[in-house]
């Protein structure tokens, strides 16, 4: 469901201004409908819960008094907001801006616009919201499936023409992320795709605060993907600097889909933990297998027992463990330079690592170092 703060992103409502009502702007919109000889007819039922209304008012020309108890009677019918084309009034009447405040329903005016192309953009915009909402609701399928089968099943169903080679890049917005904006910059794209031959086997989908580019292959290009994928950007005139970007920089068979993009999203992740503007797959370094564990349920509650162990002591002791831990994985082990940072004898941070080797129950000394710096970066993934 859209809202009408979601609807004034549209150009079509690009001049629309906001008269009173302001608490309402969060109110779902199920449709767009025009109010002209309804209230002449007494007859309101036409109009539901959700409704966003255009009028011009004109039931009201040269008798303003007529405008309270329309506005009334759409309150009582529940609609989500009201915009007045300014034909016949260029203000709502005092008394009515009151009742839009009361009622916590917006209220606006607006010129130069037709009514119909409104609607028409809202119709738009929802089918291509929707659209999206599927195609994302697939690829999150696809992530949470082992079988290969199912991938190519899922793949179809995405699109039935699907190539037999992939590749793919994840492209997270720096500016908004809101749900508007990224369908309006997915619209742009497609409209961009559809006029470029070079595009023609690319395909954008929403997901999470982003966008998925899947370009496609017929069969395994000599080039690496990094190179194609760079020059399908700068063919589609894509700002790189407006994104933080993963790329998955391998290209594999369709049934392997699912592991393409998931590397996407890993190496857009790991762009953002490092500060990077755009990251490969093969670039991410510890992170290729961080956030794989992250991801799994079983690991997940092991390590995170296992941090518990330590914070409790720390808790039960007043200790500081866990601060000494975070200090020796980011100096690289190096003893002085966590003494240095904590302002401790080396004497005393030689003691607590012993404390915390004891509490994880971990008597191989490399096995440790190896526990406990898997631990604190897993730690700082959250």
């Amino acid at each position: 469901m859209i809202c009408v703060e979601e609807l004034l992103q549209l150009s079509a409502f690009r001049n629309f201004t906001l008269l009173a009502g302001s608490a309402g702007l969060k109110r779902s919109v199920s449709d767009v409908v025009i109010l002209e000889y309804e209230s002449e007819r007494g007859n309101y039922e036409v109009f539901n819960e959700g409704d966003f209304v255009l009028t011009s008012l004109f039931f009201a020309d040269g008798h303003p008094e007529k405008i309270a108890p329309a506005i009334r009677n759409l309150i009582r019918r529940g609609v989500s907001g009201i915009a007045i084309k300014s034909v016949y009034y260029r203000e709502a009447p005092p008394e009515v801006k009151t009742l839009m405040d009361q009622a916590g329903v917006p209220i606006f005016t607006f010129s130069n616009t037709y009514m119909e192309d409104i609607i028409i953009a809202v119709n738009d915009y929802i089918r291509s919201r929707n659209q999206y909402a599927l195609f994302e609701k697939k690829v999150q399928e696809l992530l949470n499936t082992l079988l290969p089968e199912r991938v190519l099943e899922i793949a179809r169903e995405i699109d039935p023409h699907f190539l037999p080679y992939v590749t793919s890049l994840y492209l997270d917005p720096l500016d908004n992320n809101k749900e508007s904006q990224i369908l309006r910059s997915l619209n742009r794209l497609n409209y961009r795709r559809s006029r470029l031959e070079s595009a023609r086997n690319s395909l954008f989908i929403k997901f999470g605060q982003g966008v998925l580019l899947l370009n496609q292959y017929a069969e395994k290009p000599a080039e690496s993907a990094r190179k194609s994928i760079r020059r399908l950007l700068a063919d589609l005139e894509i700002d790189s600097s407006a994104y933080r970007i993963g790329l998955c920089d391998a290209i594999y068979p369709l049934e392997q889909l699912d592991l393409c993009i998931r590397r996407s999203l890993y190496a857009c992740r790991g762009a953002k933990l490092q500060h990077r503007a755009l990251l490969s797959y093969n670039d991410l370094g510890m992170y290729r297998l961080l956030f794989p564990l992250e991801n799994s349920h079983s690991a997940r509650t092991c390590y995170e027992a296992m941090l518990e162990q330590i914070v409790s002591y720390d808790a039960s002791y007043h200790t500081k463990l866990m601060q000494t831990a975070e200090s020796y994985v980011e100096h690289g082990g190096d003893i002085a330079a966590v003494s240095k940072s904590l302002f401790q004898h080396p004497n005393t941070v030689r003691y607590r690592l012993q404390k915390i080797k004891t509490i994880l129950d971990s008597p191989d000394d490399y096995e440790f170092q190896v526990i406990l710096y898997l631990l604190i970066r897993l730690k700082g993934l959250h």
